[in-house]
């Protein structure tokens, strides 16, 4: 059986590492419809790490509303 911890830590790495791969494969893709999915994609990762560290870490993933400075 694995700790709360052990799965919030978990959890955390396999965000950053999803965050990290999208970001670093990105000056690799040339077409700019692939290129905005993966930006799309790791817009929720970031986000999902933001939850996990408020959530599960106890932590302030921000200090301000999420969605400050942008206009959808």
């Amino acid at each position: 059986m694995t700790s709360p911890e052990t799965f919030i830590a978990t959890a955390a790495l396999l965000e950053a590492v999803g965050t990290s791969a999208y970001v670093g494969a990105a000056s690799f893709v040339s077409n700019k419809d692939y290129l905005t999915a993966a930006a799309s994609i790791t817009a929720v990762e970031a986000r999902h790490a933001s939850w996990i560290s408020s959530a599960g870490e106890k932590e302030n993933p921000w200090s301000t509303a999420f969605e400050v400075g942008y206009s959808f």
